[in-house]
């Protein structure tokens, strides 16, 4: 669907915040590699989407970020740490990872390490597609973005961005998502008797 769309198009994607408006970015590049197939997008699906309380939002996220992100941009990390996850089981997955060696490097929601050694960055919510094309020019192998739209499907749905060398993600199923949740509960309940 984004392959082949305008900046507009683009900005009309990943550019809106919850409420519906526009937050400022720039896609013309973005877009412009989409066309010339410097950069090509992959829908991406996870059908699960678990029932989680604000409270469990927390516990999973291992601190409140309440004073840093609303409580829906805290629902999409957790659903970018799921979809890590399911898409990359034995990578090891950090939150705010530096993705550009800048002295003010870009950040991303989440970063997951492959035990390849490559990067890939989760975004959640209203993205600049400036940042995305930064990325991917730098040493991120794909962007995966999970907009603001998604918290309205029974499924937690996104766009990946990668080069076109890198190879197509895999189909995600039900099974891959519960298997996910199961791991971040485990790995955070680890963590917290670690630091009783």
């Amino acid at each position: 669907m984004l392959a082949h769309s305008s900046s507009t198009m683009l900005a009309s994607v990943l550019h809106r915040q919850l409420p519906g408006n526009m937050r400022n970015g720039d896609c013309r590049g973005l877009s412009q590699s989409l066309h010339d197939g410097r950069i090509v997008v992959e829908d991406i699906a996870l059908p699960y989407l678990p029932k989680i309380s604000d409270q469990e939002i927390d516990r999973l996220l291992l601190i409140s970020q309440r004073g840093r992100h609303s409580p829906s941009h805290r629902r999409l990390i957790v659903h970018l740490h799921l979809l890590a996850i399911a898409l990359m089981p034995d990578s090891v997955i950090y939150p705010e990872v530096a993705v550009t060696e800048d002295r003010y490097p870009l950040r991303c929601d989440v970063g997951a390490w492959s035990v390849h050694g490559t990067l890939n960055a989760f975004e959640a919510g209203a993205t600049n597609g400036a940042r995305i094309t930064e990325m991917l020019n730098g040493r991120v192998m794909r962007v995966i973005v999970i907009p603001y739209a998604s918290l309205s499907y029974p499924m937690i749905l996104g766009y990946a961005f990668s080069n076109p060398d890198n190879p197509p993600l895999p189909m995600l199923s039900g099974t891959d998502g519960r298997r996910a949740m199961a791991t971040l509960t485990e790995q955070i309940t680890s963590t917290l008797s670690i630091a009783a």
